[in-house]
Parts: structure tokens; C-alpha cells; sequence
């Protein structure tokens, strides 16, 4: 069992989800950048929304059978990056994701950025 749920019929449910072949990042994502979108084109004209955006490394070195995962950092390490916009408002308050985009990079372009 996951630390994500209590009951084991929940985290069964959540890899029937994930394995469904209809189920991507974008499709998940795609509801909800929806609601920004349309969130953003009722603002009154001229108004103020901030484009926060920032990279991170998601680490899952421990998934040895899991494939597309890229090195992060030390080359030992593997993992994927992620880099969302988040829509913010000039007071602080989200408004929502605007995008996310999801890589890895493969070991042979290691040292290539050199």
C-alpha cells in the first residue's frame, strides 16, 4: 500500500486510472488549465496577472523498472523535470496553471550543456 491512500480499493483505483492507455499528462492537466483560461478572459481588460514559472527535478532513482526517466543532477540520479506556469495574481493569490511541461534528459547527453 501507498502513503497517498488509506484503503487499498483506493490505491488500486488510482493504478487503474494511471494505467488507462487514454490517460495522459495533458489530458489530466487539460480540465483544469480550461478553467484558467476562461477564468483569465473574464479579467477586466488592462489587469495585472503574473507568470510565475520554475524548474524542479523530481527524483525516482528508487523505481529501477520504471522507463523514461533521465539523469537529474548526479549522473547517478534518475528522474524527470518538471516546469509549470502558474497564473498569479499582483497580491499573491493563484489564479491557477497555465502550462506544465514534463522531461527527461538521457544519459548520453551528459555534459553536453558544457
Amino acid at each position: 500500500m501507498t502513503s497517498a491512500f488509506d484503503v487499498w480499493g483506493d490505491t488500486r483505483t488510482a493504478y487503474n486510472f494511471f494505467a488507462n492507455e487514454h490517460v495522459s499528462f495533458a489530458v489530466v492537466l487539460e480540465s483544469p488549465m480550461t478553467g484558467v483560461s476562461r477564468a483569465l478572459r473574464e479579467r477586466f481588460e488592462g489587469t495585472t496577472v503574473l507568470n510565475v514559472q520554475d524548474t524542479t527535478e523530481s527524483k525516482l532513482s528508487h523505481l529501477n523498472s520504471m522507463t523514461g526517466l533521465g539523469e537529474i543532477g548526479n549522473p547517478k540520479n534518475r528522474g524527470i523535470f518538471l516546469h509549470p506556469s502558474l497564473a498569479v495574481s499582483p497580491d499573491g493569490v493563484s489564479i491557477g496553471l497555465l502550462s506544465a511541461q514534463v522531461w527527461d534528459r538521457p544519459p548520453r547527453s551528459h555534459g553536453k550543456a558544457k
